[in-house]
């Protein structure tokens, strides 16, 4: 199942020359949106139009309490443009039990990108 909500980036351009683009952030609404085991989600990150033009991307996944300061959760593989293409996962991974509540997919670009799109969400199992 797919909520609106939870979509981080809907084919966004994920190519920038200052290296990091951000993705929308969520807000879940709630300070403690913890739901502990058993209440599994996965965050997927997938290249929509073919990365070009550099030396490779890679996504992770940061957590915020206050949507100011973020913290690295979870990384994907350096994936190097030759790889990039569409439909690629550029990370896949389950979102820990513990998280902030403001949640963002930063996209990380090696040399001079010059187009990519990517699809990012929470995926509810």
């Amino acid at each position: 199942m797919l909520d609106e909500l939870l979509i981080f980036s809907d084919d966004q351009d994920i190519f920038d020359t200052d290296d990091d683009v951000d993705s929308s952030v969520i807000d879940l609404g709630v300070a403690d949106p913890n739901q502990g085991p058993g209440k599994k989600k996965k965050v997927v990150v997938e290249v929509g139009t073919a990365v070009s033009g550099g030396t490779s991307i890679k996504a992770g996944l940061y957590e915020s309490a206050d949507a100011s300061t973020y913290t690295l959760v979870a990384e994907g593989p350096v994936v190097l443009v030759a790889a990039a293409l569409a439909g690629k996962k550029l990370l896949e991974v389950m979102l820990p039990d513990t998280h902030g509540r403001y949640l963002k997919i930063v996209y990380t670009n090696a040399g001079a990108n010059t187009a990519g799109t990517a699809y990012a969400y929470i995926d509810i199992p």
